[in-house]
């Protein structure tokens, strides 16, 4: 659910539900400020949001495993119909963006990919390719719908 550049995650986990607010803070290299809960129904939840006024844009369905390299998270993510991911992840003070970058740089080169540039969010990549791919945009729509009549259904 997003609006504004500003995006609200429900997100079904193993350990639960978890609503989440992100926004960007830094446009040129992909930071971002978030919070997050964790919240009892998903359908609750949803309706909730829903209720509001927000509508569902996207349905990301991502598998994740997680190392850590130095004081960086590494995520191995399998994000369906976009493919395969790395993502870097650093926590800390929202003031200090160098500390933020050393630490991306430097859990880069001990991986080998100081020469790969970094992708846009999930969502950015998602909705580009909804905008080129028919088939794929109605699959898509198709899933945003059983999701919304679970929630009614729940």
């Amino acid at each position: 659910m997003q609006t504004d550049g500003w995006v609200v995650r429900l997100r079904r986990t193993k350990a639960g539900t978890r609503m989440e607010y992100k926004a960007p803070r830094n446009a040129e290299w992909s930071a971002w400020v978030e919070y997050g809960t964790s919240v009892g129904s998903f359908a609750e939840t949803a309706r909730i949001l829903l209720a509001t006024g927000l509508k569902a844009g996207l349905l990301l369905d991502r598998s994740r495993r997680v190392a850590s390299c130095g004081s960086a998270v590494l995520s191995l993510d399998d994000v369906r119909g976009l493919g395969r991911f790395i993502e870097i992840e650093v926590e800390v003070d929202t003031s200090d963006d160098a500390q933020a970058l050393k630490a991306i740089k430097e859990a880069q080169h001990s991986l080998g990919l100081q020469d790969k540039s970094a992708e846009r969010p999930y969502g950015e990549i998602m909705l580009g390719r909804l905008n080129s791919d028919a088939p794929f945009q109605a699959e898509h729509d198709n899933l945003i719908k059983q999701v919304l009549e679970d929630i009614d259904d729940a």
